[in-house]
């Protein structure tokens, strides 16, 4: 991936580039994200609310696959959650209602994005692909985090998973999801980051990619699926595949098959094709992403609508 310091101040896909502004020494991008170090870029919001972006590397895969097995464990085996689910056996035991709690229930429900999380953590060292990671901090990051201190792993508020390919025009975030332990612990919860944090890898990874990613795919569960649509123009977005103008075609039943192949079209209506896999080479060279999403629906996103900074 080229340098940040060595582009130009517009790039060729007229994103501004970094450039270096202040006396302590780190490079900024579009002079609101800080450069911290190579692979290491953070936004501030407001005070206590910060968006980080980090690639994996093999310096630091083992402790986000750690982070992720915390996370799982505190879903499963949590104080509060194992008294919540006694409490739900009493009450099937006697033929009453079950006790609602959403905190919980939410907790619960980040054990599939969870897995999916770590899963893509894998892909970090394959031929040509990146794996970052992405996620909201409640304390200012100046380095990568290590996982050891439980007090580590609560700051982190929310992350997902984002990965690409140097020859990929799209960006795939996969496994969103709020951290058990910062949920379960005694912090504030911050309503409409979700959004925000799709927004801010995007925007991150179109600026200091040297191939344009043209699209954000993804595959949301029903929740966030919602909250796309809620917050993006009915014209930025599509869902599935193979449809009347949709950007993405493909054939036969599962990339698993030999003759299955997948086409990417160009968001501006020219049905240009813009990325194709169309052999089992190909479906080997993109694991990462035929893995990860498997036999689901896309939800696909055009990158000038989600990458944008949070709002302060």
């Amino acid at each position: 991936m080229q340098s940040l310091t060595s582009m130009s101040t517009t790039s060729l896909c007229g994103h501004q580039s970094a450039v270096a502004m202040n006396s302590d020494d780190f490079e900024w991008l579009g002079k609101s994200v800080r450069k911290v170090s190579d692979g290491l870029y953070t936004y501030m919001k407001e005070p206590g609310l910060f968006y980080v972006m980090e690639k994996v590397n093999s310096d630091n895969v083992s402790h986000w696959r750690r982070y992720s097995d915390y996370q799982i464990q505190a879903a499963y085996d949590h104080t509060e959650v194992r008294q919540h689910n006694l409490e739900c056996f009493k009450a099937q035991e006697a033929g009453l209602p079950l006790p609602e709690n959403r905190k919980i229930n939410v907790v619960k429900a980040t054990l599939d994005p969870l897995d999916k999380f770590k899963k893509c953590m894998s892909f970090f060292d394959r031929d040509g692909v990146d794996v970052w990671t992405a996620y909201v901090s409640n304390s200012d990051v100046n380095h990568h985090i290590k996982f050891e201190a439980k007090e580590a792993r609560e700051s982190i508020e929310m992350a997902v998973a984002v990965l690409t390919h140097k020859d990929a025009p799209f960006q795939l975030h996969m496994g969103v999801h709020r951290s058990p332990e910062h949920m379960l612990g005694q912090n504030i919860a911050h309503k409409g980051i979700s959004i925000d944090l799709h927004s801010f890898a995007a925007y991150v990874l179109r600026n200091i990619s040297e191939k344009r990613k043209e699209f954000v795919v993804t595959t949301p569960m029903k929740s966030m699926a919602d909250i796309f649509k809620k917050h993006l123009d009915s014209n930025s977005f599509q869902e599935g595949a193979n449809f009347d103008g949709s950007y993405i075609k493909t054939h036969g039943k599962s990339y698993c098959y030999e003759n299955y192949e997948f086409k990417l079209l160009s968001s501006d209506n020219s049905e240009n094709l813009i990325f194709k896999v169309e052999n089992r080479d190909g479906v080997n060279e993109h694991y990462w992403f035929f893995y990860n999403t498997q036999c689901v629906d896309y939800f696909v996103i055009k990158v000038e609508s989600i990458a944008k900074l949070p709002s302060s």
